[in-house]
C-alpha cells in the first residue's frame, strides 16, 4: 500500500489508497506528485463529475483512460491520471485547463519543441500527448523524460528513471510482439525517446540499439519520407534525435521532392533557380562545389525568404543531413592541401551555424556540437591566414567555433584566434565583426546572441 499526502492549509496528512498495490519505490511517487495540489486516493468516485464544457473533453478523455479495465497493470499511472484530473479548476478555459492539469506537459512540450510556444498548436501538446494518454508505453517514456531532467539537475543518480525504464521496456516489448502495434507512431515515438534518454545517461550502446530499432521500423513503413507525409512529428523527431545521438545522419537524403529519404524543404527547392552565380567566394581557396552549393542556397534563403519555425527546422534538418553525408573531397595527404582544409572547415562551420540558428529541439545537441567543433578546429588551424576574403572567412568560422565549443580547451583556442584577428584587423566593436560575418553567412535572429556574447567577452577584456 502507498501513502499519498494530501496537502492543504492545515498541513499534510497521509491518505491511504487501498485500490491498488504499490509496485514502484517511494521516490517515483514523490516525483509524480511533487508540486501538485489536492492529491486524492485512486478512487474514481472522488472525482468531480460536474465539469464545465471548457474542460469536459480533457477530463472525459482522462477518465475514460482511467476506468477501462485491464488498460494498466501498474497502478502509479493511476496516481498520475488522478492528479491530472483533480488539478483542473472546474471553470477555467481550455488553455488554463491544460496548464493546470499538467505543468509537466507544458514543461516537456515547450522544452523539447520550442519552435512553437502556442499550447493550441505545439505538436507535443496536440499530437504527442493525446497519443500518450492512449498508450501506456509512450506514457511511461514521457514520464521518464521529465524524471531524467530532474535527476540530471539533482545529480543524485537515476533511481526514478531507471525504475520507469524497466516498465517502459516491458510495455514496448509487448507492443513490438504484435504486428498491429509494432509500427505505430506511438511505438516509434517511445523508442526514439528511449534512445535520447539512454544517451543522456551515458548508455551509448543502449542508445544505438534503440536507434537501430527505429530505423528498422521506419524502413518497414516505407522510409522516412513516407512517414513524414502521414506523421510529421514522428518523422521530424526520428531524423533529429537519431542524428544528434550518433553524430551522423542515419537516413539518406533525396534531392528530388519524392523518395523514401530525407526530402528537401520548399525553400531549398526554390533557391535552386534563384542563386547568384556571381556571389563572393568565402575564401581564396577552391571550395568543394557541393559545400559551396549549400552555402549559396542558405545565403539566398536567409536573405530573401521568411520562414516559420517549422520551416526553419525542416531546412536545417535537410541541410545538415546533406552536409554530414558528403564524402570529404580527395586530399593529397600534405599539410598544405588548402582547398581540402578550407572545404572541410566550411562544411563543419555551416553545420555548427545551423545548430546555433536552429537552437535546441527534442534533445540537446551538445554532443554533436562538441564533436563538430573539434573537427572545425583541427582543419582550421592548418589553414594559413592569407588575407583578403580569407580574413572574413576566418573571423566567421572562428566566431562559430567560439559559440559552439562546450569543451573548455577548444573554446580557449577559438577565443585566442578571435583575439588575434581582433588585433591584426583592428576590430574595435561588434559592428566591425558583424561586417565580416554578413559577408559569409548571417541570419538576424535572437540566437545570434551566442556569437555576440563571445566577442563581447573579448572586447570587455581590452577595455579594462
Amino acid at each position: 500500500m502507498i501513502l499519498l499526502r494530501q496537502h492543504g492549509r492545515g498541513g499534510s496528512s497521509p491518505v491511504a489508497s487501498s485500490s491498488y498495490n504499490a509496485c514502484y519505490p517511494e521516490e517515483i511517487v514523490r516525483f509524480l506528485c511533487q508540486g501538485k495540489a489536492s492529491l486524492r486516493p485512486a478512487d474514481a468516485s472522488l472525482l468531480p463529475l460536474h465539469q464545465t464544457e471548457s474542460n469536459m473533453c480533457l477530463r472525459k478523455r482522462t477518465l475514460d483512460f482511467l476506468v477501462i479495465p485491464g488498460r494498466f497493470d501498474n497502478a502509479p499511472i493511476v496516481i498520475v491520471i488522478i492528479v491530472i484530473v483533480v488539478a483542473i479548476p472546474l471553470n477555467c478555459g481550455p488553455d488554463a485547463a491544460f496548464g493546470a492539469a499538467c505543468p509537466l506537459l507544458s514543461s516537456i512540450a515547450f522544452q523539447y519543441y520550442p519552435l512553437d510556444m502556442n499550447m493550441e498548436t505545439n505538436p507535443f501538446i496536440v499530437s504527442w500527448w493525446p497519443l500518450a494518454l492512449e498508450d501506456p508505453a509512450l506514457f511511461h517514456v514521457s514520464l521518464q523524460t521529465a524524471s531524467l531532467d530532474e535527476e540530471l539537475r539533482a545529480q543524485r543518480g537515476f533511481a526514478v528513471s531507471e525504475a520507469l525504464m524497466v516498465d517502459s521496456v516491458s510495455k514496448l516489448r509487448k507492443k513490438i510482439e504484435h504486428s498491429s502495434s509494432a509500427l505505430q507512431d506511438e511505438t516509434i515515438n517511445a523508442v526514439v525517446t528511449l534512445a535520447a534518454i539512454e544517451h543522456g545517461k551515458g548508455n551509448l550502446e543502449s542508445s544505438v540499439m534503440h536507434i537501430d530499432g527505429v530505423k528498422q521500423m521506419i524502413s518497414l513503413r516505407g522510409g522516412i519520407g513516407q512517414v513524414k507525409q502521414t506523421s510529421a512529428l514522428t518523422a521530424r523527431m526520428v531524423l533529429w534525435v537519431s542524428m544528434l545521438v550518433s553524430c551522423r545522419p542515419q537516413f539518406h537524403i533525396n534531392e528530388d521532392v519524392d523518395g523514401d529519404g530525407v526530402l528537401p524543404s520548399l525553400q531549398w527547392q526554390l533557391a535552386s533557380g534563384n542563386m547568384d552565380s556571381h556571389s563572393p567566394r568565402p575564401c581564396d581557396f577552391d571550395i568543394d562545389p557541393r559545400v559551396g552549393d549549400v552555402l549559396a542556397r542558405l545565403r539566398y534563403i536567409f536573405h530573401e525568404t521568411d520562414m516559420t519555425t517549422t520551416e526553419l527546422h525542416d531546412l536545417t534538418c535537410f541541410a545538415i543531413h546533406k552536409l554530414l553525408s558528403l564524402e570529404p573531397p580527395s586530399c593529397d595527404g600534405s599539410k598544405e592541401d588548402y582547398p581540402y582544409l578550407a572545404s572541410e572547415s566550411l562544411r563543419y562551420a555551416l553545420v555548427l551555424y545551423l545548430l546555433i540558428v536552429h537552437g535546441t529541439t527534442y534533445y540537446s545537441h551538445i554532443h554533436l556540437a562538441t564533436f563538430l567543433a573539434k573537427q572545425l578546429k583541427d582543419h582550421l588551424h592548418r589553414l594559413p591566414v592569407a588575407g583578403g576574403s580569407c580574413d572574413s572567412f576566418n573571423i566567421w568560422a572562428v566566431s562559430i567555433g567560439m559559440a559552439s565549443s562546450f569543451d573548455q580547451g577548444d573554446r580557449r583556442w577559438f577565443v585566442s584566434q578571435a583575439n588575434s584577428a581582433r588585433l591584426s584587423l583592428d576590430l574595435n566593436c561588434w559592428g566591425d565583426v558583424l561586417l565580416h560575418l554578413e559577408s559569409i553567412l548571417w541570419l538576424k535572429t535572437s540566437k545570434a546572441d551566442l556569437v555576440w556574447s563571445g566577442w563581447q567577452g573579448i572586447f570587455s577584456k581590452t577595455d579594462q
